[in-house]
C-alpha cells in the first residue's frame, strides 16, 4: 500500500475545515432566502456551526500557528475575526428574527464570514500546510474533529 503524501494526508485537516466553511455558507444563503418561519431554526443551525467550528481553530490550529513567525500576524488577524463575528452573533441571537435590522445584520455576518474564509482558504490554510509537520496536522484534524462532533 502506497503511503499518503504530506498533501494528501495534511488536506484531510484543510478538507474537513473547507466542508465546514462550505456548509455554513449554504445556510447563510438558505436564511437568506427562506420565508420567515424557518429563519430561527436556520439561525440556530448558524450559530451553533460556526461556535463549534471556530472553538476548533481557536483552541487547536489558531494557537500552533501564532507562535510561527510567517504565520503570526495572519492567525491575530483571524482571532480578532472570530472575535467581530461572535459579537454580531450574539447580537443576533438576543434579537427576533422579525426585528427589521435582524436580516440586514444576518446578511453583514454573512460577509464577515466569507471574507474570513476566503483568507483562511487562500493564505492561512496553505501557510500552515507548508509550515507545520504533518504529524502535528493530523493531531490537530483529530482534535478539531471531536469538537465539531461534540454537538
Amino acid at each position: 500500500m502506497a503511503e499518503k503524501t504530506k498533501s494528501s494526508m495534511s488536506g484531510d485537516l484543510f478538507d474537513l475545515l473547507k466542508q465546514d466553511h462550505q456548509r455554513i455558507m449554504n445556510l447563510f444563503t438558505e436564511i437568506i432566502e427562506k420565508e420567515e418561519q424557518s429563519k430561527d431554526d436556520l439561525f440556530s443551525q448558524i450559530q451553533q456551526g460556526l461556535d463549534l467550528h471556530m472553538k476548533g481553530e481557536e483552541s487547536y490550529l489558531y494557537p500552533v500557528l501564532e507562535g510561527k513567525e510567517d504565520a503570526n500576524e495572519m492567525t491575530l488577524e483571524a482571532f480578532e475575526e472570530h472575535h467581530v463575528s461572535k459579537t454580531v452573533l450574539d447580537e443576533l441571537s438576543s434579537m427576533s428574527s422579525s426585528d427589521e435590522h435582524w436580516m440586514p445584520k444576518v446578511k453583514v455576518l454573512k460577509e464577515l464570514i466569507s471574507h474570513h474564509v476566503e483568507e483562511e482558504e487562500n493564505e492561512l490554510f496553505p501557510l500552515a500546510q507548508d509550515i507545520l509537520p504533518e504529524e502535528q496536522v493530523m493531531k490537530i484534524g483529530k482534535s478539531i474533529k471531536g469538537v465539531m462532533k461534540s454537538s
